[in-house]
């Protein structure tokens, strides 16, 4: 700075703010400014005495949200008050994934200034307190995330048997997480499906989520109670030397591992497609018709412009086919089902005026789509797909339901079957709506033709079956499970099930099997909802147990397990989806640990 003589002097901000005085009472830091512009006097000044005061009193002036909360800086009313709505605002900022950080100060600003809120004016704390910096809705959200992954681990910590899944992604900036997921018994015997925690992880071997697995169970929760491990079933997860299941059931014996059934779902389906030239020749059409609209914007138009001329047609796009996820692959036939004569004559339309130039590698032309779908072939297969896809899609749905356990695996796997075997005898909706569309555009397909279409349609139903069947079938642990579904259960029934359970799960097998034959006495006479599932069950014994007490520990002990067995690691999968949308282009510095603290609360 320049002083009153217009001599170039150097001043000591933190000193200049607290007054603070060097040797013989200079003020030369602090006030009229030290002369000698040079770098070893700022460090001479730095480890001076009077520097040090003015850096003790600054600290001493910052009060923290920790220290407001234990009490060493009390609050008054009005500034807990204004504490506990900017709380809320940093709760808004992170559900509406608007960086807290950047945009808090400004927000509080806008709020106190803009909008004349009496309450959150209080923020201000003495002199120079405050709460409305960029450090304080980092407490904030540190406070908030702390708080919730605390008291979900204490839920599941008193959780009779509780299951984790994991899954480990990299986001948009490379980083690699993993992600737990935990499904329990709450204290009112509902089953519960949470998100524990994020964290970073170098590389996705097994060694590497075994060890951050084992450090969740034994150091945070409680290992006595963990029953089961729920993955997507690749073989870093489910490998039988070295595999995260493999490692775990050294440190846990009993542990029953589960490989998630949508993933199991989405495998059988694959492998049904992959069998069939004609239903891959199908595939290939859905997704040359899908890259041909999507890579222009002009032919996109086109394609919505003839849709809202034509009455009977919705508008809609072709959509992108997955194998990996069944809904979007049934959505994408379904599209294309939806939106076929409009495609058509879009390409006819692209041919005959003379935009069908297409350059080498630049994707499909028009006159080889058109020609392609207008095949029996792509038309009747199409529209089988809608059919056969349909109760496929709907038990993958089921399938990620949080609250879904193993007593509607079986039910809903037999009624897709069942719906599937009756498209062999019986063309289902769709597909009887396709000889309209042939009649429309001139398909007149040969009975040889027919004849090899109907054939692969029906080796696809097959395989489809065969392959659900083996892809879904549990190991004798996990089929023991089925007895908690007491509905119709003799006085013998469920004795061998109640026997090999207690045994894996190293209980008392004489208890099990007195409190199994009491158990059945009681149910008999209980409503017929709380015997068709292991929920239900846990339910009425988790409801009864405090006033009567503990009458069956072991048999509420095998029933919570039961409940708890992961069907699906769809949780897992929402988080990823939830990271994605966190950590983005411009939010791609973010690191793990602060995407925990978001999770937790966005989660929540």
């Amino acid at each position: 700075m320049i002083n009153e003589k217009s001599v170039e002097v150097m001043i000591c901000t933190l000193c200049q703010k607290h007054k603070t005085l060097g040797k013989n009472g200079s003020d030369s830091w602090s006030k009229s400014g030290y002369k000698s512009l040079r770098l070893d006097k700022v460090k001479e000044h730095e480890d001076s005495s009077q520097h040090k005061e003015a850096v003790t009193l600054e600290t001493k002036s910052q009060v923290t949200i920790e220290d407001s909360i234990t009490e060493k800086t009390p609050l008054s009313e009005k500034e807990f008050e204004a504490v506990l709505c900017a709380t809320k605002c940093v709760h808004f900022l992170v559900k509406h994934n608007i960086p807290v950080t950047t945009v808090y100060e400004d927000f509080i600003n806008f709020a106190i200034n803009d909008l004349q809120s009496p309450i959150l004016a209080n923020l201000s704390k003495g002199k120079n307190a405050t709460y409305k910096s960029r450090t304080t809705a980092t407490e904030l959200l540190t406070a908030m995330s702390e708080d919730i992954e605390e008291t979900l681990k204490q839920r599941v910590k008193k959780s009779p048997a509780y299951a984790i899944m994991t899954d480990e992604a990299t986001d948009i900036s490379n980083k690699k997480h993993l992600a737990f997921c935990a499904k329990y018994v709450d204290e009112a015997g509902e089953i519960k499906v949470d998100f524990i925690k994020d964290v970073r992880v170098d590389n996705g071997k097994a060694e590497t989520i075994f060890k951050e697995t084992v450090e969740l169970v034994q150091d945070e929760i409680r290992v006595d109670n963990f029953v089961a491990f729920g993955s997507d079933g690749c073989n870093t997860m489910i490998g039988e030397k070295s595999g995260v299941t493999t490692r775990l059931k050294e440190v846990k014996p009993e542990l029953v591992t589960v490989h998630c059934h949508n993933h199991r779902l989405a495998l059988a389906a694959k492998d049904s497609f992959q069998s069939l030239k004609e239903f891959q020749e199908t595939d290939e059409v859905l997704s040359s018709v899908h890259k041909y609209y999507k890579s222009s914007s002009n032919r996109t138009t086109s394609l919505e412009k003839l849709q809202n001329v034509l009455e009977d047609c919705d508008t809609k796009r072709v959509k992108q086919v997955a194998h990996t996820r069944w809904l979007c692959h049934y959505d994408a036939v379904t599209s294309l089902k939806d939106t076929y004569a409009a495609v058509i004559m879009d390409l006819e339309n692209a041919v005959e005026s003379g935009n069908d130039k297409v350059r080498i590698g630049s994707g499909p032309s028009a006159s080889g789509l058109a020609k392609k779908l207008k095949s029996y072939q792509t038309v009747h297969i199409i529209h089988f797909l809608c059919d056969a896809l349909k109760p496929l899609t709907q038990l993958a749905l089921t399938f990620e339901t949080n609250n879904i356990d193993l007593s509607v695996i079986k039910p809903k796997m037999d009624s897709t079957v069942s719906a599937l075997k009756k498209l062999k005898t019986s063309p289902g909706v769709s597909l009887r709506k396709a000889s309209k569309l042939m009649d429309d555009f001139e398909i007149s397909p040969t009975e040889q033709k027919r004849s090899v279409v109907h054939a692969a349609e029906n080796k696809f139903i097959d395989n489809l079956i065969d392959n659900i069947e083996s892809r879904l079938e549990n190991s004798d642990i996990i089929d023991a499970m089925s007895i908690f579904n007491m509905s119709g259960k003799g006085s013998f029934d469920g004795n061998d099930e109640i026997e090999l359970l207690a045994e894996h799960f190293s209980e008392d097998v004489d208890s099990a099997l007195y409190e199994w034959d009491s158990l059945k006495d009681c149910v008999a006479e209980l409503d017929p909802v709380v015997k068709n599932s292991p929920s239900a069950l846990l339910k009425t014994l988790m409801t009864v147990s405090p006033t009567t007490g503990n009458t069956y520990p072991v048999v509420t002990k095998l029933c919570s397990t039961a409940a708890v067995l992961p069907v699906s690691t769809a949780e897992v999968e929402r988080v990823f989806s939830s990271v994605n949308r966190i950590v983005t282009d411009l939010r791609n510095r973010l690191s793990v640990e602060n995407t925990n603290k978001l999770l937790h609360v966005i989660k929540k």
